[in-house]
């Protein structure tokens, strides 16, 4: 069998990230089949401390390689701005003809096969699409507008293209999930994607019914993919199967047995929901489970400075965020 032609990268900060990409990693080594050998990144794009020696430890002995490089930016208060700047630093640094990103709360329970199929030659981006957050189902929807002011700053006049969501059935403006995605080296998708994340930020503006950011890196990476030159195709949800409660009636958890990427969000940090989840795994993906219970807790290293360190640079950050959100047009 041979190997995968793909490079997985991730970011990684000092504290919560460390043991969830070194949790990722061991999974994609023990259940990637092709894709176990690939080379991983695993990026710190912003300022601020260091990983852990501990830490370093691990992904010295997973072969992956640990990448800080801290660009200054006006954005870098926002966690998730750390995703395009990372796309450009991986399509730099990669040496194979795919490039894919997984989430740092991604469990790799089987071979990703899709990612680098002869089906997908023509497709120079490759992501699954998501239906919850500020989605937007045309005209007369109350998140439309934010949809197209965006669209249009990127160019696109007749707004971003409609796709049916897979789970459910609805007809949505594209969104993707920013989670898991895969895209040619040396396309120019990277170095787009960065471009319009800074132009399409730099517009300051918010949902009137969405006070959160939390999903507007994700928005801009769909728009990114919809006005992309390249091919672009959607993934089969079990490619980015969310396991947190609010998304079970979309993704049951009787399907994890199914899942070919498992995408865990909070679900191994809820007090109140994290034995249920691991019980799930025990019954469906039992040797998945076996790892997973020998990583929690997922603890940041406790190491004393890098804590203080973290959380000055996190109280900063927070309230340059505050401000943009202070200073954003509602649409």
């Amino acid at each position: 069998m041979s190997a995968s032609d793909t490079t997985v990268y991730t970011c990684i900060e000092s504290g919560r990230l460390e043991p969830e990409v070194v949790l990722m990693v061991r999974t994609l080594r023990a259940f990637g089949g092709r894709f176990a050998q690939c080379p991983v990144l695993a990026i710190q794009p912003r300022p601020g401390p260091s990983i852990a020696r501990s830490t370093l430890r691990e992904l010295d002995e997973m072969q992956v390689t640990y990448v800080k490089r801290p660009l200054r930016h006006r954005f870098d208060w926002l966690g998730f701005a750390n995703k395009p700047w990372a796309a450009v630093i991986a399509d730099e640094m990669a040496r194979t003809r795919h490039i894919a990103w997984l989430d740092g709360d991604v469990l790799v329970v089987r071979e990703p096969r899709a990612l680098d199929a002869a089906q997908h030659d023509a497709h120079e981006v490759l992501a699954c699409v998501e239906e919850l957050g500020p989605v937007s189902s045309g005209p007369g929807d109350r998140f439309e507008p934010f949809w197209q002011t965006l669209a249009a700053a990127a160019g696109l006049a007749d707004g971003v293209p409609f796709v049916t969501a897979g789970p459910s059935g609805k007809r949505i403006r594209l969104q993707f999930n920013s989670g898991v995605f895969r895209f040619h080296r040396d396309s120019g998708f990277a170095q787009h994607y960065l471009e319009l994340f800074e132009k399409l930020y730099a517009l300051c503006v918010m949902p009137q019914d969405d006070p959160t950011m939390f999903l507007h890196e994700q928005i801009i990476f769909s728009i990114a993919a919809a006005s992309w030159r390249g091919g672009v195709a959607a993934l089969d949800p079990h490619y980015n199967f969310h396991t947190e409660p609010m998304y079970e009636a979309l993704y049951p958890p009787s399907h994890y047995g199914r899942a070919v990427l498992l995408h865990w969000h909070g679900s191994l940090r809820m007090e109140d929901f994290r034995d249920t989840f691991v019980q799930r795994l025990q019954s469906s993906l039992p040797a998945v489970a076996s790892i997973v219970q020998r990583s929690l807790p997922l603890d940041a290293p406790r190491t004393l400075l890098p804590r203080l360190r973290r959380a000055l640079l996190h109280r900063f950050r927070q309230r340059q965020q505050a401000a943009f959100v202070r200073g954003a047009t509602r649409l």
